[in-house]
């Protein structure tokens, strides 16, 4: 018998939700914590960084040129700067999301070691957690910068094969974090970690994806006062809080994976 196949199998989504709930329940205060250090600067930060000048200046133009464009007037626009301020304001919103997720690592590994600490029955402060996060920061950045150019290379020729991989690297952060690997060594040890379960892994992450999406949605329709600086960074922190329970759930299932994994080699 394939003893890894039977552990897999073992490992449901209903299962691996009421594990990460209980844990995100009892552990709410720190994640909480490690959360919103991390999330309200990053938050306050890209607010500013949006409404620069400059890059209003270029939302103001383009809304013009729009509007033209949807009144039939196209021999009026200015084609050749309709392309650089979209060029130019979609490299703004690309480099706040990829510093974004290069902040959002930090908090992502010190909640990966509160869920580990809580899985082995252990304790673990929020200090220490993100002091230990902290100095496993430069391999993740190092990790995250090789797989965002992995992937991108990728997404230029097919995107099927950029979806095969990103599936496969799912857990390198949690690799990085809790398994001490770097770049190449922490997406190998994903890799190995999804072989023979991409499916089930694709399918936890598809749903785990759209209930991510359904949450944010909700939450920013309760933000009545959207363009208001404390609004939108509160806003901006309580949808990270929420969505924190995803990171926990992704690492409940590393653990599960792995667990599997050990299963097989014990029971050749």
């Amino acid at each position: 018998m394939n003893t890894e196949a039977t552990a897999t199998a073992g490992i449901s989504l209903g299962g691996t939700f009421t594990r990460a709930w209980k844990i995100f329940k009892d552990k709410i205060k720190l994640i909480l914590i490690i959360t919103l250090i991390v999330q309200i600067p990053v938050a306050a930060a890209a607010w500013g960084i949006n409404r620069l000048p400059i890059l209003t200046s270029q939302q103001d133009f383009l809304t013009q040129q729009s509007d033209l464009l949807r009144n039939n007037q196209s021999q009026q626009i200015d084609w050749t700067g309709f392309a650089e301020a979209t060029a130019e304001l979609a490299g703004v919103s690309l480099a706040i999301h990829f510093f974004s997720s290069l902040a959002g690592a930090l908090s992502f590994m010190a909640i990966a070691l509160v869920v580990k600490a809580a899985a082995d029955g252990e304790t673990v402060d929020w200090r220490s957690a993100m002091a230990r996060a902290l100095k496993r920061w430069p391999a993740a950045i190092i990790t995250l910068l090789m797989i965002e150019v992995m992937l991108s290379f990728l997404f230029l020729f097919l995107v099927i094969p950029m979806i095969v991989f990103y599936i496969y690297w799912t857990f390198a952060i949690q690799a990085v974090i809790l398994r001490n690997q770097t770049g190449w060594s922490a997406v190998r040890y994903s890799m190995d970690l999804v072989k023979n379960r991409w499916w089930k892994v694709l399918g936890f992450s598809v749903i785990f994806g759209v209930m991510a999406m359904a949450l944010t949605a909700i939450i920013n329709t309760l933000n009545v006062s959207q363009g208001v600086f404390f609004s939108d960074v509160a806003f901006a922190a309580v949808i990270s809080a929420a969505l924190s329970f995803f990171i926990v759930a992704y690492t409940v299932f590393f653990l599960d994976l792995e667990q599997a994994r050990a299963a097989k080699s014990s029971n050749p």
